[in-house]
């Protein structure tokens, strides 16, 4: 279980300074075309979907990272 809880909190640590990146870059770009808010929260919303795809790959690799180092006693 320990394993799983690590690999959840990395990818999520990881994945949370990608998200914060991103949305900030989506809402400057919109924002600086003068996009109204509800075009800004749109695109934001459709940016979560890549986020959670990556979140996805990113757990997956950590699992794998977290598995190699209970195997080896860490």
């Amino acid at each position: 279980m320990k394993i799983y809880f690590g690999a959840i909190f990395g990818a999520l640590f990881l994945m949370l300074f990608a998200g914060i990146l991103t949305e900030s870059l989506v809402w400057l770009v919109f924002d600086f075309f003068h996009a109204s808010k509800k075009v800004i929260m749109g695109a934001e919303l459709v940016m979560l979907l890549p986020l959670l795809v990556a979140f996805g790959f990113m757990f997956r690799h950590t699992l794998e990272v977290e598995r190699e180092l209970a195997e080896q006693g860490y």
